[in-house]
């Protein structure tokens, strides 16, 4: 049996329920009507979206984003029918176009910040960079795929020194491979938490 057409005069797309097809369908449910049609979103300007969601804007000062924010804080805005980031926007409406592969670095380092003398163009390798000087990179425990914490990262350089115990046998009891541990052992990984000193006997 071939398709029903939608009930609504003028619409040849498959019935789905009652009659209808999902689009009149869900007009009906959303809006009570199969007609109604919200007119689209007029685009706003650069000047709107900057007044709407940066009130304060003091010279001296983070210019703080009010609207939507993304996980890591920076704002969010549907700009020219593409979702933005807003410093990215802000700095584009103020000061022009960020210059081809560069990235913004923030040197306030605060993510909802939208100042643009708070903005520097710069490579992927310099906000990296930024961000370790800062001491804001997740390392060690605080990194989402750590399997240790830093005491344990101690006792178990300070087991391998005294040598009761092979990098194998390490290994296994910390439900580590031997690559990782031999990493951890050699100072190579877990940079940051010192290394065990060998006690002479």
């Amino acid at each position: 049996m071939a398709d029903r057409p939608c009930k609504i005069d003028a619409c040849a797309k498959p019935a789905y329920t009652q009659g209808l097809c999902r689009m009149h369908h869900t007009r009906i449910k959303r809006h009570g009507s199969p007609h109604t049609v919200l007119p689209k979103a007029v685009p706003r300007s650069d000047e709107e979206i900057l007044r709407r969601n940066v009130p304060d804007r003091p010279l001296d000062q983070c210019w703080i984003w009010q609207g939507f924010r993304d996980r890591q804080g920076y704002g969010k805005v549907s700009h020219r029918g593409h979702p933005s980031r807003a410093h990215r926007v802000v700095y584009e409406y103020l000061v022009g176009e960020i210059p081809a592969g560069k990235v913004l670095r923030h040197s306030c380092d605060n993510p909802p910040c939208v100042n643009p003398s708070h903005l520097q163009p710069g490579t992927d390798a310099e906000n990296v960079g930024d961000m370790v000087r800062r001491g804001r990179s997740a390392r060690g425990s605080k990194h989402r795929a750590a399997k240790l914490t830093e005491a344990q990262v101690s006792e178990i350089r300070a087991r391998f020194a005294e040598g009761g115990c092979t990098s194998a046998q390490l290994a296994n009891e910390y439900g580590l491979t031997q690559t990782p541990m031999s990493q951890l052992l050699r100072g190579i990984t877990w940079r940051h938490v010192p290394m065990a000193k060998v006690q002479p006997k």
